[in-house]
């Protein structure tokens, strides 16, 4: 059977998701600390936390979200568009989940302020869309192959 299109997925294939969600809990402990002289390696380290503390403990879809590669920093910044019921089951519990998350960042952290969770909450959001970190080879590949096949992404939804 000949090749007529080739699928990738995003994360880990086209780009490094791990690395894309260090850099984005940094900027986001970069504020803390510019705002309200937090530590950076500390708030770091409670952003990573706490959102898996409370992924792992009330995910209501968690299974599903292993199996195909859903992490607590995806949810985070996901938006889980699509039909599959598993998806609108995570579209209908990040909104909690991204509230307990901050609020507990912020109260862990000891930052106060009105409306601090909200503001971390759209500053990671905004600060990952920012920080898709490419493989160094992903953009020649993705060059080469384009010339001899149709080529097609296959994101998990997130």
């Amino acid at each position: 059977m000949a090749v007529s299109t080739i699928l990738f997925d995003l994360d880990d294939t086209l780009i490094h998701e791990r690395r894309s969600d260090d850099e984005t809990r940094q900027a986001v402990a970069d504020y803390l600390n510019t705002n309200f002289g937090i530590d950076v390696e500390e708030a770091v380290r409670i952003i990573a936390d706490e959102s898996r503390r409370i992924w792992l403990s009330d995910c209501p879809v968690r299974d599903y979200c292993e199996d195909i590669g859903i992490s607590p920093a995806e949810c985070l910044v996901g938006g889980f568009t699509g039909s599959n019921p598993n998806l609108t089951a995570l579209r209908n519990w990040v909104p909690a989940f991204r509230n307990s998350v901050w609020r507990r960042v912020a109260d862990r952290s000891g930052a106060r302020g009105k409306g601090l969770p909200e503001t971390l909450c759209e500053l990671f959001i905004a600060e990952r869309r920012t920080r898709h970190v490419s493989f160094p080879e992903s953009e020649q590949v993705l060059r080469d192959l384009s010339r001899d096949f149709p080529l097609g992404l296959l994101p998990n939804g997130a």
